[in-house]
């Protein structure tokens, strides 16, 4: 056994770990609770943002990107509303991203429009950040179609950027442990030469 190796493999392990743990507690500080979107689908009475009838409704996961959308075989334009409660146990910011294809697409939070982005073609997107404050908000979107000869597109994404951050630290954390134990096995397996 090599100690001088054996003992900077262990504390490395420490150093790794009280890191990881760390990273994991920061993270637990920016935290929402969102399920999922509650869409209703329409026909379209034309391709400029005039809403038909309600085709069927249907469920999309908090985060999403369709291309193509459920519905693009249909001979009529179609469209789409959705509605998302978040809940904000305390202040946070958020970076929220809208995309789409062949369509208009629409981001409202608390009844506010925040984001909107034509995009007829190829697929786009577009982001804001913003802060929610502490309790319940609702988040709508609205996507219609405007080409009818292409697949249409829509997609949506809720990130934390302090979470990003989190995900480093924790990262750096394993990785140093990992170090950590190689070093360890190494001075174990090491046998020094014996003059």
């Amino acid at each position: 056994m090599h100690k001088p190796i054996f003992f900077a493999g262990i504390a490395l392990i420490i150093a790794g770990i009280a890191i990881l743990l760390y990273g994991l507690n920061f993270s637990s500080q920016f935290t929402i609770s969102a399920g999922e979107w509650q869409v209703t689908w329409y026909s379209m009475q034309n391709t400029r943002g005039l809403w038909g009838s309600a085709i069927t409704s249907a469920k999309f996961p908090t985060n999403f990107s369709y291309d193509p959308l459920e519905l693009y075989t249909r001979s009529e334009p179609i469209g789409f509303r959705a509605t998302l409660i978040i809940d904000v146990p305390r202040e946070i910011k958020v970076r929220l991203t809208i995309g789409g294809d062949d369509g208009e697409i629409y981001l409202f939070l608390d009844g506010r429009e925040i984001l909107s982005l034509i995009c007829h073609d190829p697929n786009n997107i577009t982001s804001t950040e913003t802060t929610l404050t502490v309790g319940r908000h609702t988040l709508e979107l609205a996507y219609f179609q405007v080409l009818l000869e292409d697949d249409p597109a829509a997609q949506f994404e809720i990130m934390i950027p302090e979470q990003r951050v989190a995900t480093n630290i924790m990262t750096v954390g394993g990785i140093i442990s990992l170090i950590g134990v190689f070093s360890t096995i190494m001075g174990l397996l090491w046998r020094p030469e014996r003059v």
